[in-house]
């Protein structure tokens, strides 16, 4: 099995998670490296001899999709400077551990594991993804399911449909008409996602619900999608993860947790006596 980290969405929420006062001796915050390796740690442990790993991070905030629409998460504020510094020190500790980092320039991290993900697919693999992203829901099938590392719980389709009333190749249609505030995706305004999962769950595609406006029988919703066909169009470009970026000299072998760098990490960068005492407890053996 292969295991795709998604290193934004971990830390994110690590970082405003229960460790987020946590600090080095020197006042540096580390709570969210605490939260993220506390919570891949027994995922690294648990590994089978075939496994493999990969951390993915945004390379920044700008990608493609802002070509598109320039808007594109032109809400978000500013990322605070000390999560910065955590999500630099996290990515040196995944590589501690012996887990490969990616951060492509022009694409965001949720491509690169679509690409990734796709791939693995066609070579007969499962893929895990640690993720607490709904976005990614639309990945999810046969050979790809999503996991939840802070809820423990994994995500298949009846958990993607039990979060959006479709099955996953329907997610990016239903995105498409109830947009997103968070990243500034406009979608139909005036349709949320209740009326877009039933028109979505009547219609098959945003495809068949355009070329049947006529068949929608709510005068409202008729106008709705009538007046804001281009920026339902624009919003699915927005929300379709690419699965064709360009992973040139990406090698994944599998697993090899390294416990010496990753105790020295633990120990130097992150002062925790508590995560020195878990990855004793967890990799019980020297490794290389």
């Amino acid at each position: 099995m292969l295991t795709l980290i998604d290193g934004n969405s971990l830390v994110f929420r690590a970082y405003y998670g229960v460790h987020a006062n946590l600090t080095r001796s020197d006042g540096l915050p580390v709570g969210a490296v605490y939260g993220f390796f506390n919570v891949i740690l027994p995922l690294l442990a648990s590994a089978k001899k075939e496994d493999s790993f990969v951390c993915v991070f945004d390379a920044s905030r700008i990608s493609f999709r802002q070509d598109i629409y320039p808007e594109y998460k032109a809400n978000r504020a500013e990322t605070p400077a000390d999560l910065l510094a955590q999500s630099e020190l996290i990515r040196i500790g995944a590589h501690a551990m012996g887990m490969p980092v990616l951060c492509i320039p022009g694409v965001e991290a949720d491509d690169v594991i679509a690409t990734i993900a796709t791939n693995n697919c066609n070579n007969a693999d499962v893929t895990r993804i640690i993720t607490g992203d709904k976005d990614l829901m639309q990945l999810v099938s046969n050979c790809i399911f999503l996991y939840d590392g802070m809820k423990q719980k994994e995500i298949h389709e009846p958990q993607v449909f039990e979060k959006f009333g479709v099955s996953p190749n329907q997610v990016i249609d239903v995105q498409s008409l109830m947009g997103d505030s968070t990243d500034n995706v406009p979608g139909v305004r005036g349709i949320g996602p209740k009326k877009a999962a039933e028109l979505i769950s009547e219609f098959g595609t945003l495809d068949n619900l355009y070329a049947n406006l006529d068949k929608v029988k709510n005068d409202r919703t008729r106008n709705l999608l009538s007046e804001n066909r281009e920026s339902a169009y624009i919003s699915k470009k927005l929300v379709t993860l690419k699965r064709d970026v360009d992973l040139e000299g990406l090698v994944i072998k599998p697993f090899v947790f390294d416990k010496k760098s990753a105790l020295d990490f633990v120990q130097q960068k992150i002062e925790s006596n508590s995560l020195v005492a878990k990855i004793e407890k967890l990799f019980p053996k020297d490794t290389a």
